[in-house]
Order: C-alpha cells, then sequence, then structure tokens
C-alpha cells in the first residue's frame, strides 16, 4: 500500500499534503518526507483529545511534528491540549472550520423556538438540554426542536414524555443539511450542552455553533472546548459550565424573560460574518500554506 501511494503522489506530481486530521498526518508524514513533499494537518477535534489518551499516539504525534511543514486547529484549545502532552510545532496556527456565511442567513425568527442539533450522544449530553428545557419552559410559550439521531434518541423521546413536554418538544431524526439550515433560520436560540465524554473526547469548536451564530441564532452552550472561542457570554449568547443542568434551565429563563432580544441576534451574525466566513478562513489556510513553501524555497 505504502509502495502504491508513493507511485500514485509521484505520477499525480503533487506538490504538498494537507492531511485532513491528526491521525490521518501519522498515515502519510513519514512518507511525504521521503518524497519531499511538504505535508500540512488539520486538529479537529477527537484527533486532539481522546486519540492523547493513548500513550502510543502521543509518541507517534511528537516524532511526527518534525516531518510536518505546519499544522493548523479549528480552536486554540485543542493545541494547548496537544502541547500538555508535548506535540507542538513552530508553524501552528488557529482556523475555524467557518461557515457559508452566505448561506446561513437569519430568516423570520419564531418567538420562543429553541433548536438542539446533534447525534444523540454522551457528548452533547441531550438529557441534560430536555430536562433543563423542562424546567425552564413547562408551562410557557416556548418550543424545542431536537434535531439528530443516535443511540440516545428513544431515550429522549420517553423522557419529554415522562418530563411533561412532549407536546414541546419535536424530534425529527437525522435531517439533510439544508433542512437543518432552514431550522436554524427561524430559531431564535440554539441548544448545545457539550460536554467532555468519559472516554475523553471532545469538541474542537462546533461547527453546528457556527451556523447557529450565521443564522443570528442566540446560543447558550457550555464552558467546553472551542466553544467560549466563539460563543461571548451576554453577547452573543449565554454559557454555563459543564453538566450544570440547573444554570442551564436558569439561562433558558433569562432568555425567555428577555424583552427584547434582538441585539443579541445581531451579534451572533456579527460574530459569524468577522471570524467565521469560510471563504476567508480557507484563504487564511491557502495562503499560509504558500508563505510557507516560500520560506521554504
Amino acid at each position: 500500500a505504502r509502495t502504491r501511494l508513493a507511485a500514485w503522489l509521484r505520477a499525480e506530481r503533487v506538490e504538498v499534503i494537507l492531511a485532513e486530521f491528526g491521525t490521518q498526518a501519522l498515515v502519510v508524514a513519514k512518507l511525504a518526507q521521503e518524497l519531499g513533499i511538504p505535508c500540512f494537518t488539520y486538529f479537529r477535534g477527537t484527533d486532539a483529545s481522546f486519540a492523547l489518551r493513548s500513550r502510543q499516539i502521543v509518541r507517534a504525534y511528537r516524532r511526527m511534528m518534525p516531518r510536518l511543514a505546519g499544522v493548523f486547529s479549528v480552536s486554540r484549545f485543542l493545541l494547548d491540549n496537544l502541547a500538555r502532552h508535548g506535540v507542538t510545532h513552530p508553524n501552528a496556527h488557529v482556523v475555524p472550520s467557518g461557515v457559508d456565511i452566505r448561506r446561513f442567513t437569519p430568516g423570520e425568527k419564531s418567538p420562543g423556538s429553541f433548536l438542539a442539533v446533534g447525534r444523540m450522544v454522551e457528548k452533547k449530553a441531550p438529557q441534560v438540554t430536555l430536562r433543563a428545557f423542562a424546567a425552564a419552559a413547562r408551562d410557557r410559550d416556548a418550543h424545542l426542536t431536537m434535531i439528530g439521531d443516535g443511540p440516545l434518541l428513544e431515550t429522549c423521546r420517553s423522557l419529554a414524555k415522562d418530563l411533561g413536554i412532549a407536546p414541546q418538544v419535536t424530534f425529527t431524526g437525522a435531517l439533510p443539511h439544508d433542512a437543518v439550515r432552514d431550522h436554524l433560520a427561524r430559531t431564535e436560540v440554539f441548544l448545545q450542552h457539550s460536554v467532555t465524554a468519559k472516554n475523553g473526547n471532545t469538541e474542537g469548536l462546533p461547527t453546528a455553533i457556527q451556523e447557529a451564530l450565521a443564522c443570528g441564532c442566540i446560543t447558550l452552550s457550555t464552558l467546553h472546548a472551542g466553544i467560549p472561542e466563539a460563543v461571548e457570554d451576554s453577547v452573543n449568547g449565554l454559557l454555563v459550565p459543564e453538566w450544570d443542568e440547573s444554570a442551564f434551565a436558569d439561562r433558558i429563563g433569562q432568555l425567555l424573560d428577555m424583552a427584547d432580544r434582538s441585539a443579541m441576534t445581531r451579534a451572533a451574525r456579527d460574530t459569524a460574518v468577522a471570524r467565521f466566513d469560510n471563504a476567508r478562513l480557507l484563504a487564511k489556510v491557502e495562503t499560509t500554506i504558500r508563505d510557507t513553501l516560500a520560506a521554504r524555497a
């Protein structure tokens, strides 16, 4: 396989490699160095959190770093996480994955609308979101839509019934990206109670939050991974500690009690335009690669 890959890289006259995850770079970095092809990688979440529980991967990352021409990460949090394990690179850059701000735009907002998007898995803590919503919004003019499939979906359906909020919650299952975008455009408040999973897995900087900000959704989330790098408490959203269900419920109530939420909606959109325009971020990655290659030449 290695010989075939080397032959393919030569035949295609590949000038530079960007491995989309740190764990992918482990496969190609040494070969790229042998072939004289500059190699970069992009840390996105699991590869700089859960993967670091393996001493073998940490050692491999440390050996890999001198072979790389540069490193990108979707958040400062992930670079700091790698550094704590002795994995650093002098040419490292924080570049969020970003969002198409021309496609993800605010629409007519439905008052009292809440939305959660993501796999129904431990890292997203959907039961915490449901219980907090029930505590704050039961018998109030509020509705929560939960988009996503996964092992906790049926658990959450049953929980909504047990909490007496089944009429106020819609479970859509998995939806196409365009349908998610339509929901975001109409939604006032985006909920994402991200937590560190038992196996150490974390987010990087969730794309869903960047999309929500672009659509002018006030984001209520947690002090987790790179999220505070996007959500500024009381400016474009609200943040609570991981697993703090009562604080999450309090913030939902705070938003429902707010007479005018338009300033936070505008701040959310402004954040996305200024910092998460993927056209500008992709250009930054390309410029960084070109500048690095020029300096090496």
